[in-house]
């Protein structure tokens, strides 16, 4: 996801925390660079929400690093006791 600003992250860093608390009733296991509001990360476990601006995501182009990676399929597993 890209913020235009810094102001803009961080607006978008309290949405996102709000609704899936809401929703969800879940809190983020870890959050990194809220301080700096260049680019956050909320780390959920299953799902990592990615906030940047527009010349970090260029600095880094996590999209074209991840466009290399190998796709793996997997089947989830059931747990006993759970349907």
């Amino acid at each position: 996801m890209s913020a235009q600003a810094e102001t803009h992250t961080e607006a978008l860093l309290q949405h996102i925390l709000a609704n899936i608390k809401t929703k969800f009733k879940i809190l983020p296991h870890h959050t990194e660079g809220i301080e700096y509001k260049r680019w956050v990360i909320i780390d959920y476990i299953s799902v990592v929400v990615h906030i940047m601006l527009p010349e970090v995501r260029d600095f880094y182009a996590l999209e074209k690093v991840w466009s290399k990676g190998k796709r793996v399929s997997y089947e989830r597993k059931s747990v006993k006791g759970s349907k």
